[in-house]
């Protein structure tokens, strides 16, 4: 499912089949992920430097 995010796979003006998604959707789909990836390692590189530095 997340291969078809990354590429765009889709029909036209029809959602896709594995997401729901219109095509044009897509892009945006992939920069949530890769958003949502970004903004979760931060969190946890910021709590592991306030650990280290309370060490």
């Amino acid at each position: 499912m997340l291969k078809n995010w990354l590429v765009g796979v889709g029909h036209g003006d029809a959602p896709d089949a594995e997401t729901g998604r219109f095509v044009e959707e897509q892009a945006t789909v992939s920069a949530i992920i890769c958003e949502e990836i970004f903004l979760n390692f931060s969190r946890k590189f910021q709590y592991f430097e306030a650990k280290l530095a309370n060490s």
